[in-house]
């Protein structure tokens, strides 16, 4: 899994887009060869993952999640 250094709420914005001239277009093309194997990276895992849920069944409540749900009921 890539590391992601943004935080969610501007992971997926696109801060810089180059022209398509000169040096730029150079790095146009290697940012879209990024992103595609980050998309590709992602695909990958969310597959993964919804196969290991199917494997492990429902997600589990934590202890901790208990009981501050407990505690909210009060």
């Amino acid at each position: 899994m890539p590391e992601a250094y943004l935080p969610d709420a501007i992971a997926k914005e696109r801060i810089y887009t180059p022209s398509t001239s000169g040096e730029e277009a150079a790095i146009s093309e290697r940012m879209a060869h990024w992103r595609k194997q980050r998309e590709a990276a992602e695909a990958q895992e969310e597959g993964s993952l919804k196969i290991r849920h199917a494997e492990e069944g429902p997600p589990q409540t934590s202890d901790r999640e208990l009981h501050a749900a407990m505690r909210e009921k009060k």
